[in-house]
């Protein structure tokens, strides 16, 4: 068997990739290892980016969406499960109650003092100091102020409209559930 050494072409081969070796090395090593070199993002400047983008407002028009969902859910629910019969007036007081228990039950587990820790977390899992910072000069554009001052209403709107689509999609879901039923028992 013949060694690599003794043959010119491939010593000389193997000398002209060396330096493509390295380079290759280099970059594969940058491209693997460029997001351990960026800078994690800092608490104050999540802080500051949630504070730019009124992260607490959003959260708010969100729980109002809730609670005005858990309202008529539960007047729904109420009015099923009576069937009919009035509820008395001390039933009624419990039932008009429950929705405002629930959801402050929500907003104090999901306010921003109890979720910071949970903000940090992620974005410093999902985003750069560099993309933080970019983002906060982002919304102090006017195309950014834009964003901020109507993803409220974007969003009261997109729960409206999930609403208007989840009554059609229950009673899809429950006919497919019948069916598959009815298959079940048939398969038997």
């Amino acid at each position: 068997m013949a060694s690599h050494d003794a043959n010119p072409i491939l010593r000389s081969g193997r000398k002209e990739m060396q330096p493509v070796k390295k380079t290759l090395a280099v970059a594969l090593f940058l491209v693997f290892t460029g997001t351990a070199f960026a800078a994690e993002p800092t608490a104050e400047s999540i802080d500051l980016l949630l504070a730019s983008t009124h992260a607490d407002r959003m959260r708010d028009a969100v729980m109002d969406s809730m609670e005005t969902a858990f309202t008529s859910s539960i007047a729904k629910q109420t009015a099923d499960s009576i069937k009919g019969h009035p509820p008395t007036g001390a039933q009624q007081k419990i039932i008009d109650e429950l929705p405002a228990k629930i959801v402050a039950i929500m907003r104090t587990e999901l306010s921003m003092a109890a979720m910071r820790d949970f903000y940090l977390q992620i974005y410093r899992e999902a985003f750069t100091q560099e993309v933080i910072d970019g983002m906060v000069a982002f919304y102090k554009t006017p195309a950014g102020a834009a964003l901020i001052e109507k993803m409220p209403a974007v969003m009261q709107r997109t729960m409206e409209l999930m609403q208007a689509r989840m009554g059609p999609m229950q009673d899809k879901v429950k006919a497919v559930m019948q069916r598959s039923g009815a298959d079940i028992k048939a398969a038997e």
